[in-house]
């Protein structure tokens, strides 16, 4: 009895060290830390994955200025807007994947070791620092980069 319940104990435990969350957008504008923007409820955390689907925009604002928060995985659908708040950061652990648009407003930046804009018509706006590890793959034709001021893509990513 004592063992069996041991062996539940370090389930339980491995369970939850090892749980991750997909959340999902949930309103067509919102905030990145309101737990209401997400579905299920809360705000994601660097061991879940986020896709904003169509017709949503989730705008990345947590934290001071400077702040920055972390996720393993993004997805962007096609129609769906990610954008990074004045000097706000992202973290993406795996993959951002862009089938949408993603826009830096004054400042913002994301870091990845992944970044494929893969749908057609995607949009890479605005002024602020992408640091990627791998190629920008655009495999679409229709890709769009727009770079309003200074866009700043480190690393030996190549474009």
């Amino acid at each position: 009895m004592r063992v069996s319940l041991l062996v539940i104990l370090f389930w339980m435990q491995v369970t939850v060290v090892f749980a991750q969350t997909n959340y999902v957008s949930s309103g067509t504008s919102s905030n990145w830390n309101a737990a209401g923007s997400w579905t299920p409820s809360g705000v994601p955390t660097a061991t879940d994955n986020v896709r904003i689907l169509a017709g949503h925009t989730i705008v990345q604002n947590a934290g001071p200025n400077g702040g920055s928060v972390a996720v393993n995985n993004v997805t962007i659908d096609v129609g769906g807007r990610l954008e990074m708040a004045d000097q706000k950061g992202l973290t993406v652990n795996g993959n951002v994947v862009l089938n949408g648009t993603l826009e830096f407003l004054d400042g913002g930046n994301i870091e990845t070791p992944g970044f494929i804009m893969s749908g057609a018509n995607t949009t890479l706006d605005g002024t602020g620092t992408l640091i990627t590890q791998t190629a920008i793959n655009a495999g679409q034709t229709n890709a769009h980069f727009r770079f309003n001021a200074n866009i700043t893509i480190l690393s030996t990513a190549n474009l």
